[in-house]
């Protein structure tokens, strides 16, 4: 799931920035300096992501040589629906063609082959968050470390639970949108982070950590679930479940991906809130 401490930490009242304000004083310097080091470490390894991505996507860099679906990308299409594995056989014949428009297979193409040139740097930078759980474990951070664990976790179970376990979701253009909408959000956040550590609140970036959820999260969440659900044993025709050869993983997987629905309604509505906590909502008119 999309990293969420924005969502499930309360955002930070006019009144509380004194007594946050006294925290950061009494904070070590050699934590302060780490910390902003940390920050500023990771918000550079994701831009380094979000630049690869874009090049790649966009056709520009070297890497981007793939003009045509893979054959595992065309089980996707030719469904309609991306996220299922489909499967195939004699007896389970699909029509030839997917529902593609020609003007958007290349950029399908460059989807489908991103994690060839972005998934293991990926995985590691991600598995470096687990440092957060340590920070909140010994008190150098105020998250909670109940939220900092299921944040860090439900990260951790994608990309090595879900990517690095089930070779099928490389060629899923879904994992392309996931990484995407990473990126852009751990650029923010961790640059947000870097300046908050050391007093500084530029207004732009705690703007743009506050507003820019609103599509990087619908985009994320589900890429993620979809992703999760892309690995299950899962047949078109007929439409159901092929229950009987479910393994635990499966069932695992299944649960997840159900609880991920309501997880998403419950935290971008809860980030709204915290928005207008941290920005002010809409003045209300005065008769």
């Amino acid at each position: 799931m999309a990293r969420i401490e924005e969502y499930t930490e309360d955002a930070p009242t006019k009144g509380q920035k004194a007594r946050v304000q006294n925290k950061k004083r009494a904070r070590p310097g050699f934590v302060t300096a780490y910390l902003f080091l940390y920050n500023t470490a990771s918000s550079l390894a994701w831009f380094y992501l979000l630049v690869l991505i874009t090049l790649h996507l966009a056709g520009i860099s070297k890497t981007a040589v793939e003009n045509h679906l893979p054959s595992s990308t065309h089980q996707y299409l030719r469904g309609g629906l991306l996220p299922l594995n489909l499967a195939y056989g004699p007896a389970n014949p699909i029509g030839k063609h997917h529902w593609a428009p020609q003007w958007a297979v290349p950029v399908l193409g460059r989807a489908s082959s991103l994690y060839m040139v972005i998934g293991p740097a990926v995985k590691w930078i991600q598995t470096g968050a687990l440092l957060e759980v340590l920070h909140s474990a010994i008190g150098w951070v105020r998250s909670p470390l109940t939220t900092t664990v299921m944040q860090v976790a439900s990260r951790i179970i994608v990309v090595w639970g879900i990517t690095d376990q089930y070779p099928s979701t490389h060629s899923n253009p879904i994992y392309a949108s996931m990484v995407l909408a990473w990126s852009l959000t751990e650029v923010v956040r961790y640059a947000f982070y870097a300046c908050n550590v050391v007093g500084l609140e530029p207004y732009p970036l705690l703007w743009i950590r506050y507003t820019t959820f609103y599509v990087l999260y619908p985009i994320g969440a589900p890429s993620e679930a979809f992703l999760m659900f892309s690995t299950l044993p899962v047949s078109l025709f007929p439409a159901r479940y092929n229950l009987g050869s479910f393994t635990l993983s499966n069932w695992i997987v299944l649960i997840l991906y159900a609880i991920w629905w309501p997880s998403l309604y419950f935290l971008y509505t809860y980030m709204v809130k915290q928005r207008r906590k941290v920005l002010g909502g809409p003045k209300k008119k005065v008769e």
